[in-house]
């Protein structure tokens, strides 16, 4: 390469700055040392002549000197700070610099010294791309979930820097594995590739991840990893640990009655103060602020707070911001509907005594019981009514619903219904269950067929959230009820819970919640039919009936939170329709698909509303989960498999390799540098020494 062509650099600019002001000293001390002026004086008036001859060669002679004392030190010192050609086109030999950045949630942090994690990250990528040079390349890619690439590899640094700065966190979780598998694969022809890993790498940031370093780990030897140092500081910080609405013990006497219970987490230091908890509407109303005094040994608080003033469907729940202002809020939705659409899917016999009584009558007399206002639908009619009309079914006659009828269970279980499934009482085959488990995707079809059997339900019951109301009761209630025909329900797929049990062990009741859909699925072993069991007769039916259909509601409802940066699955009948955001700082409204999906993920945490089709709307609250948001300290020993799995792996506080990890060569003037400043100083001191005065002794000899 021709030198007007190159750039020249050094490897260290500052000892190349110290030679160029030690060369300029001899020039320095020639201007400042000249001789003083010589006063003429008559006894030396006949020398003049002579003396002037002599002065003029003596003057070339000193130029001559001077300059090659100058030339010695100057190249001699620049020989020393490593002088590097680089190219001066992007090419092969060009730099390449690649930044992943984590604009996800835990980069909102905000630290003591000022700014956010965000800023700390922004002012190290804009540093290094500050050091390269016009020529060199950069990208950008930004890790906060989905990851994308900002700006493709280019040359304009400017562009680049722009897109860095103008970063600001976001409302969800950090995939750096994802980002960097955007990476290009590096060429075997080229030259290393930086890779810059910009994060405060706190605990919610690796949270789930594995170190999936996509195309560039084919490349190893030709990437140089540099990360940002974690941060260090344990940051005091509250959050909210979990908010949902719940219901009461009073709630069978008071449909409206509802709380919100909210459990509040802290870290770092545990000094006595006092929060507030602050629930607000979608029309940004305030319904309720609760305080919270901390102790100075308190971790975890929970606080309930009375819903019963409002039938909104969803609010707001906040806390004054903190360290990591995007844990200190959350969005709740519950049932607006004060009492309970169900729905009975059976017949009623017609002639029926207290021996012939149909399961379909023993379920509507003990819903009934309890103020509920339930509708029979005969299963051969299911198909052709609306969605939307019932909250909970409960089947009672599952061998007469056809095909269709299934699809359209299918689609009231995906848009968040309670379903309860029991056996039919007139059958002793249950060729349903292939059916129900084709059309509802779970695993019913093995449950087995009808057995004779002389048991009762286990005085001993499981604790859950279904039956959580009647807490330890349900052991007393439980333990009087005979079974003498039963439905086989030992295989459970990984979603299945126990809900009820028989003595030896096998369930009675299960629930299963798929994560495809948002409803809540039950059932049950035995219906109450008296030549099943005589659960009819005894004091656990209404309360199971009861709680069965108001706790799958409930459950449903919280089920229906979504996911941050994920895409929603609202169900078919929400085909068509449109998501819209609270506010419209939250992002665009969301179309939603023939499927029931939205075609895009969700942007950002809060309320969103949905509008379908046919007019009706419902709310949805979308959550950032506050894992993804934790700020925890992390150590450099917590990143070893990061390193080990990546190899090559720097720190941005440690020393840069040389070169900077630029794409430089070595100019072959290095040492033809030291060798011709060596050579000057050869030259020059014999001939410093031509025409200075010979010693007495050396003279007398002469």
């Amino acid at each position: 390469m021709a030198i007007p062509e190159a750039i020249l650099s050094f490897l260290h600019p500052g000892l190349a700055l110290a030679a160029v002001l030690v060369a300029a000293l001899p020039v320095v001390l020639h201007l400042l040392l000249r001789r003083p002026k010589v006063t003429a004086w008559p006894s030396t008036m006949l020398l003049q002549r002579a003396l002037d001859r002599m002065r003029r060669r003596r003057t070339l002679d000193r130029w001559l000197l001077l300059a090659l004392r100058t030339l010695a030190l100057l190249l001699i010192g620049l020989g020393m700070s490593g002088p590097f050609v680089g190219a001066s086109e992007a090419g092969p030999g060009a730099r390449r610099l690649w930044i992943v950045i984590d604009d996800g949630a835990t980069s909102a942090e905000r630290l003591p010294s000022g700014g956010t994690s965000l800023d700390r990250s922004i002012r190290e990528a804009v540093r290094r791309v500050d050091q390269l040079h016009e020529g060199d390349q950069a990208a950008v890619a930004v890790a906060g979930r989905p990851s994308r690439v900002l700006v493709q590899p280019t040359t304009d640094l400017q562009r680049v820097r722009r897109a860095v700065q103008d970063l600001v966190p976001r409302a969800v979780p950090t995939d750096l594995p994802g980002a960097m598998a955007l990476t290009p694969p590096v060429p075997e022809d080229t030259m290393p590739v930086d890779v810059l890993l910009a994060s405060g790498w706190r605990r919610g940031t690796i949270r789930g991840s594995e170190a999936a370093l996509g195309s560039l780990t084919q490349s190893m030897g030709r990437v140089r990893w540099i990360a940002t140092t974690p941060l260090e500081i344990s940051a005091d910080n509250r959050r909210l640990a979990r908010a949902q609405v719940d219901r009461t013990v009073a709630q069978s006497l008071d449909p409206r009655e509802r709380i919100l219970k909210v459990q509040v987490a802290r870290t770092g230091a545990r000094s006595a103060t006092t929060d507030a908890i602050r629930v607000a509407l979608p029309t940004g109303e305030v319904i309720n602020q609760t305080p919270l005094a901390w102790s100075a040994d308190t971790e975890e608080m929970e606080s309930v707070i009375d819903l019963r003033q409002t039938d909104a469907g969803a609010a707001t729940v906040s806390m004054p911001p903190d360290a990591q202002p995007l844990d200190d809020a959350c969005a709740v939705t519950w049932e607006p509907q004060p009492v309970p659409r169900v729905w009975l899917v059976g017949r009623s016999a017609n002639e029926e005594t207290v021996d012939r009584t149909s399961a379909t009558t023993w379920i509507l007399r003990a819903i009934e019981s309890t103020g509920l206002n339930p509708l029979v639908v005969d299963p051969a009619s299911l198909a052709l009514r609306s969605q939307g009309g019932a909250d909970a079914i409960v089947v009672g006659r599952p061998d007469l619903i056809d095909a269709a009828g299934w699809a359209w269970l299918s689609r009231f279980l995906s848009d968040g219904g309670t379903l309860l499934l029991m056996p039919a009482a007139e059958r002793a085959e249950q060729p349903w269950l292939v059916d129900a488990s084709r059309s509802l995707r779970v695993d019913l079809a093995a449950c087995g067929s009808v057995a004779d059997a002389t048991d009762q339900l286990s005085p001993r019951q499981p604790r859950t959230e279904l039956l959580s109301l009647l807490g330890a009761e349900v052991d007393q209630l439980a333990e009087p009820v005979s079974v003498s025909r039963r439905l086989d329900l030992k295989p459970l797929s990984a979603s299945g819970e126990v809900i009820l049990r028989f003595d030896d062990g096998a369930p009675a009741m299960i629930m299963l919640r798929e994560a495809s859909t948002s409803g809540t699925l039950l059932m049950m072993a035995m219906p109450p039919d008296l030549s099943w069991t005589d659960l009819p007769l005894k004091p656990l039916m209404v309360p199971l009936m009861q709680e069965t259909v108001r706790a799958g509601m409930s459950m449903s409802a919280n089920r229906r939170r979504l996911m941050v940066a994920q895409v929603a699955s609202l169900g078919p009948s929400a085909s068509g329709g449109l998501l819209i955001p609270a506010t419209s700082t939250m992002g665009p409204s969301i179309e939603i698909d023939g499927e029931g999906r939205s075609r895009s993920v969700l942007p950002s945490p809060g309320l969103w509303k949905l509008r379908k089709q046919d007019g009706s709307e419902a709310w949805y609250a979308v959550r950032l989960d506050p894992a993804d948001a934790d700020i925890g300290t992390l150590s450099r020993s917590d990143l070893l498999s990061w390193e080990q799995a990546l190899g090559e792996w720097t720190w941005s506080d440690e020393p840069v390799m040389p070169s900077d990890g630029t794409t430089r060569t070595e100019s072959p003037w290095t040492w033809s540098l030291v060798l011709i400043g060596l050579l000057c100083l050869l030259i020059e001191t014999p001939w410093s020494r031509r025409g200075s005065p010979r010693r007495t002794m050396e003279a007398v000899g002469a």
